[in-house]
């Protein structure tokens, strides 16, 4: 209840509303420690948890948007800003929001399914370059999300991006199982030779950060990232190593 009201109002009148609900007086300081320990709470369920949601549609949409927010001085000491001397009073939080719209109006135009959006945002980094052995902070927040919707497309301009890369038949590395996420789709029919040289060959179910999970003759098998060396497409002849020499 505290923290359901601190998320409503300010933690001074969180209490209030508190004592006035359930006849229990909260200070404002235990208001406010009580929503920062379910704020820590929160933020490493959303890093660990992306279990999928039941009867996924053919299609995810994907948004992304960001804003500055004021915020103390001590979070943006020592960082450039649009201020007279240079500097900052905001931070940017970046939003990824993920919906279905397989619903039509009368129109026949694509109508979002009420209850299909989701929302997930912070203030951290989307920066990053190709040859990163890990996608950004916010890059892996919005595929965190993707894949809590468990739907055929996973991130559009990736994907976009990785098809029209799909000319040529060079080898490809990716530093885990979460670079391949972006790289192979739900449904795809690969190859994955492990550490011993066995090569097993079905269309790839599930993928999260540690387990690969593939479909052969109708029975599931899951690998260990550990246990697999390099996973081939069938129809492009693309490979993808998992290379275990680079950081994280």
């Amino acid at each position: 209840m505290v923290g359901a009201a601190a998320a409503e109002v300010s933690f001074d009148k969180a209490g209030e509303l508190v004592g006035a609900c359930a006849g229990v007086r909260v200070e404002t300081k235990q208001v406010e420690r009580t929503a920062e320990a379910l704020g820590r709470r929160v933020a490493a369920d959303e890093r660990t948890v992306t279990g999928p949601a039941p009867a996924p549609a053919p299609t995810m949409y994907l948004g992304l948007d960001g804003t500055g927010v004021p915020v103390r001085p001590s979070e943006v000491e020592g960082r450039p800003g649009k201020q007279p001397d240079g500097s900052a009073r905001t931070r940017e939080v970046k939003l990824v929001t993920v919906w279905t719209a397989e619903s039509r109006d009368k129109r026949g135009r694509p109508v979002r399914d009420p209850g299909s959006v989701s929302y997930n945002a912070a203030v951290e980094s989307a920066a990053g370059r190709d040859t990163d052995p890990r996608p950004s902070p916010f890059a892996q927040r919005v595929y965190r999300e993707a894949q809590r919707s468990r739907t055929t497309l996973v991130l559009l301009a990736v994907l976009a991006a990785a098809r029209a890369d799909a000319q040529t038949v060079e080898p490809r590395t990716a530093a885990s199982f979460e670079r391949l996420g972006l790289l192979l789709d739900q449904g795809e029919r690969i190859r994955v030779t492990d550490g011993a040289g066995r090569e097993l060959q079905g269309r790839l179910i599930d993928l999260s950060l540690s387990t690969l999970s593939l479909r052969i003759a109708d029975v599931r098998h899951d690998l260990q990232e550990a246990d697999v060396a390099v996973i081939r497409r069938r129809q492009r002849r693309r490979s993808y190593g998992v290379n275990r020499s680079s950081p994280g």
